[in-house]
């Protein structure tokens, strides 16, 4: 004799609208938030990572400056099915970006906003991190930690260019 565990519909509509909602994609805000919210802690562990290389030509130094430009390579962004691409942004911390502590609010293509503060800063090295979606990323992700890295080639050929994506789920059950 097995056991049978029945579910009410109640509780299957629940749990499905609850899944559904998650996905639902916000409007965006009517004006753009004029000041940031305090960023989540960073975490030791916890993260999905994303491990992006490239090769450039030129010393370390000289890869940093061209990819902190104009912030060139944020604008480099293109649009994707689900990521909008960023169009602009308004430093709320800082003279100027990046440098240790800066912080901004990003502006993206479909009117939605996030928040970025650096969280070091060198040639060698650039991290910064990413919260407050107010699109429908902030259904799923607490905040994103960013780290480029630039190491001369040990061929001597150019630099490598190491980006680690690291995103951090917003409940541990989305980890998998």
């Amino acid at each position: 004799m097995s056991p049978h565990l029945k579910t009410p519909k109640s509780v299957i509509f629940l749990l499905a609208g609850l899944a559904l909602s998650a996905c639902a994609t916000p409007a965006p805000p009517a004006t753009p938030p004029t000041s940031l919210t305090p960023p989540p802690p960073l975490a030791e562990d916890g993260y999905v990572e994303i491990v992006v290389t490239a090769d450039f030509p030129g010393t370390p130094e000289q890869v940093r400056a061209f990819l902190d430009t104009d912030s060139r390579l944020l604008f480099a962004m293109e649009n994707t099915d689900s990521i909008a691409r960023p169009v602009d942004f308004n430093i709320t911390r800082s003279d100027q970006w990046p440098s240790e502590d800066a912080e901004r609010i990003l502006e993206f293509s479909d009117g939605h906003y996030t928040f970025e503060r650096v969280t070091e800063y060198s040639t060698e090295r650039f991290a910064y991190q990413v919260w407050g979606f107010t699109s429908a990323t902030g259904n799923n992700v607490g905040h994103i930690h960013g780290i480029q890295e630039l190491k001369p080639d040990p061929n001597g050929e150019g630099t490598d260019f190491i980006w680690t994506y690291r995103v951090m789920p917003d409940a541990g059950w989305k980890r998998p």
